[in-house]
């Protein structure tokens, strides 16, 4: 078996392929720096003597700016933070069977893609949890033959009245016998 080698990015030592962890999300499945660079700077972090990672490495980042920084993460905050009004709503198959959920995101469309990424991701493996009545839906009409419709947004940021509310509407349409909520039975 031939031994394989691998060059770190932050020391520049070519290494075997066994001197670096992995990492899935990798071309090549393995992390760009050695274990050795790694679990250094691990520990500095934990130590609190490493850098933040907002910034680079060689300190030259966009990040390194502050004012940057600080305009990111309001962008951030404003965008996709959870400081928005709840808002309840369906997603109707062609079948006329419905989910039901709840989000504080200022623009269900976030949310609604949210769902298709992890559908995605479930499809892939890489995810564990599931929606399995709304994602076997999914492969039966195809995600683009589902309708999403908002139901109430409400005039509170309070998350326990939005989960009341998305529990109040779930229990009605399983009444009818239309709920994609429910979980499955084996």
């Amino acid at each position: 078996m031939a031994n394989i080698h691998k060059t770190c990015t932050h020391c520049g030592k070519s290494l075997p392929t066994t001197d670096y962890h992995k990492n899935k999300k990798s071309p090549d499945g393995l992390l760009a720096r050695c274990k050795t660079c790694q679990n250094k700077k691990t520990a500095e972090y934990r130590e609190g003597d490493g850098k933040d990672y907002w910034y680079s490495d060689k300190g030259t980042g966009w990040f390194q700016n502050p004012q940057n920084k600080a305009s990111f993460s309001k962008y951030l905050t404003q965008k996709y933070g959870a400081k928005y009004n709840s808002k309840i709503y369906a997603i109707v198959n062609p079948e006329g069977k419905v989910y039901i959920g709840h989000t504080r995101y200022a623009d269900l469309k976030r949310r609604l893609y949210m769902h298709k990424c992890d559908y995605k991701a479930w499809k892939r493996g890489t995810l564990k949890n599931s929606i399995p009545y709304l994602w076997d839906s999914f492969d039966r009409f195809g995600m683009e033959n589902h309708t999403a419709i908002l139901l109430e947004e409400l005039d509170t940021k309070d998350l326990k009245i939005g989960l009341e509310r998305e529990t109040y509407y779930i229990q009605q349409f399983a009444k009818q016998g239309v709920s994609l909520n429910k979980a499955k039975t084996k």
